[in-house]
């Protein structure tokens, strides 16, 4: 009677070591929806979507836009932090009567506004007053093309 029972056993330890080594064999092949595939298979992974390069221009454009938010916030940040050191440097320079340090002060408010400027709007990459020179073309063709007759 106990050997029936050790023999059950070790059948069935055979048995749920062998299923993992079918089906790793059958990575590729469908897999059938019977009751002891569902038992032993365990669940079915879902396809993962694949990024194409429409998707990575999205993600690209997302994050950039997210990283100009960002450097916007910071720029505002460091601004209004700069007017804070130029208001109490103000205070300082006319409770101690100094006006050469309230005019340094005014220069640097003049310098954190030209920083926070260029920050907040970065200049094209091409000037505004740029024109491509008239003897060179344009695009991107060595030769001019043909005419159909």
């Amino acid at each position: 009677m106990r050997k029936r029972r050790v023999w059950g056993v070790a059948a069935t330890l055979a048995l749920a070591l062998a299923v993992p080594v079918a089906r790793a064999d059958n990575a590729a092949a469908p897999r059938p929806q019977g009751l002891l595939d569902r038992m032993f298979a365990g669940p079915a992974k879902p396809d993962e979507p694949r990024v194409g390069p429409a998707d990575e221009e999205a993600i690209t454009a997302r994050v950039r836009a997210e990283r100009q938010q960002a450097d916007a916030g910071k720029a505002l940040d460091d601004y209004l932090r700069r007017l804070q050191v130029v208001d109490h440097l103000v205070e300082i320079a006319l409770h101690t009567n100094n006006p050469a340090l309230e005019k340094k002060a005014r220069e640097l408010e003049e310098r954190a506004a030209a920083v926070f400027a260029k920050k907040s709007n970065p200049q094209p990459s091409v000037p505004e007053g740029f024109e491509p020179k008239k003897d060179r073309p344009t695009n991107k063709r060595s030769a001019p093309r043909r005419e159909e007759p």
